[in-house]
């Protein structure tokens, strides 16, 4: 029993490779059992082995095999072992960026993975680009500046905080809105440690007011200080950043029969028009939450 928590990194090893992925804990699964999306390719997931290996995505601890008649390829199982990953230092940035560049930077990150045992690019909502990444030590100085660079975290407004001895880094770029003077979280780099990670990137990605004064977001603190909680955000579209609670606003103005509605909910909402993981928890929902006015 590995008692792990939600966010631990664990190493997920087959006869044919290693990953490093961080743990979700969930009664959906059975003992001795563990499931990875299998949309976790090279594009999103890389890093390399302890044997200096590199990692191509999750389906290097998969079996080639198929079925000659069909095609359809082996993927959906495979004996693994699981033990925790020992890799101390970790990074954790994200940014919201101009229309139209979260592609080009994600693109532009995506060898940066092969420096880490772990790493992950992805993006989320519209514009935005994640990167999170652990490995056994600190990697060379040079990394941080380009990093910032990709991600906007290099102008006269960013706030810095460097502790070279500790490698620990952080950086924090926040916006103003015009139409409300409210001053917004844009992006941030975590390096070293990163216990804020968890409440900072739900103030990003929910575009939460900060009541606190953005330097105190340099303190790498597992709750906000001075700044207001903000909503839990359930995540269900990861391709475009649409969470839980997103739909089931909308669903109250979503009429008709379970199909119908989802049909509104995908031009309102476009989640669901991408991958396509989500549909059946949408579904869901759609069961759960009948339209306003309906009987």
């Amino acid at each position: 029993d590995l008692q792990a928590q939600a966010g631990d990194l664990l190493r997920i090893s087959s006869l044919r490779g290693s990953v490093v992925l961080p743990a979700v804990p969930t009664p959906d699964m059975g003992r001795k059992q563990l499931f990875v999306p299998m949309h976790w390719g090279g594009e999103f997931l890389g890093g390399h082995n302890r044997d200096g290996s590199a990692i191509a995505g999750i389906n290097a601890l998969t079996t080639p095999a198929f079925c000659p008649t069909s095609k359809q390829p082996e993927f959906k199982h495979a004996a693994v072992r699981l033990e925790k990953a020992a890799l101390p230092w970790r990074l954790q940035a994200m940014a919201q960026l101009p229309r139209g560049q979260a592609l080009r930077v994600q693109q532009a990150l995506r060898p940066w993975m092969a420096h880490f045992q772990h790493a992950v690019c992805v993006p989320f909502g519209e514009n935005g680009v994640w990167f999170q990444a652990a490995h056994t030590r600190a990697p060379k100085s040079a990394w941080l500046q380009a990093l910032c660079e990709h991600l906007g975290l290099n102008s006269l407004h960013t706030l810095r905080y460097d502790d070279g001895p500790r490698h620990v880094y952080r950086r924090i770029q926040a916006s103003q809105q015009p139409e409300t003077g409210e001053r917004r979280l844009q992006a941030f780099l975590l390096a070293g440690t990163a216990q804020s990670f968890h409440w900072m990137s739900t103030l990003l990605q929910g575009q939460v007011p900060l009541t606190a004064p953005a330097w105190t977001l340099l303190q790498d603190l597992t709750e906000p200080t001075g700044q207001a909680n903000a909503p839990k955000i359930k995540p269900l579209c990861n391709c475009l950043g649409v969470g839980e609670q997103a739909v089931i606003n909308a669903l109250g103005a979503c009429a008709g029969t379970p199909s119908a509605r989802l049909a509104q909910l995908q031009t309102q909402l476009k989640c669901g028009t991408q991958c396509g993981s989500c549909v059946p928890e949408i579904k869901r929902l759609i069961e759960q939450h009948p339209a306003v006015g309906a009987s």
